[in-house]
């Protein structure tokens, strides 16, 4: 019976520290989120590398994989913030799949989980645009 208890105990602890992280992050403000995902201070949203916009208000952050609009084109290294925010944001891992193999017949796509709406389109020519909304 000790034995059980141990092993019960261990592993409440392992899954509140999970719950625990993701509800963090999402109490954080996407300046601080970003600044985690790229490695550097974002103490603004005007402060937000290239491929991010933050609302003033914290109310979204938007990733786009193509910010020139230039033909055929999508980064690498804003594919990886994507991934990274999803994870961040505790979202589950079958929406970056869902991104990835979304098409332009397909339109902008929806999901709504507890504390986010992300909404997502694909064009060709202006590559992944991934918006991420606070409920």
């Amino acid at each position: 019976m000790k034995k059980f208890i141990t092993i019960l105990t261990a592993t409440l602890l392992v899954l509140s520290s999970i719950v625990f992280n993701a509800c963090s992050q999402s109490n954080k403000t996407f300046c601080e989120i970003v600044s985690e995902i790229v490695g550097e201070q974002v103490l603004t949203p005007n402060d937000a590398p290239i491929y991010f916009t933050i609302g003033d208000d914290d109310s979204y952050c938007e990733i786009d994989t193509n910010p020139f609009d230039i033909d055929d084109y999508s980064s690498s290294l804003a594919i990886d913030y994507i991934a990274k925010m999803n994870k961040a944001l505790g979202l589950p891992d079958y929406l970056y799949n869902d991104m990835l193999h979304t098409s332009y017949s397909q339109g902008k796509q929806e999901e709504t989980f507890e504390k986010f709406k992300v909404k997502y389109y694909y064009h060709p020519d202006k590559g992944l645009n991934i918006s991420y909304y606070r409920i």
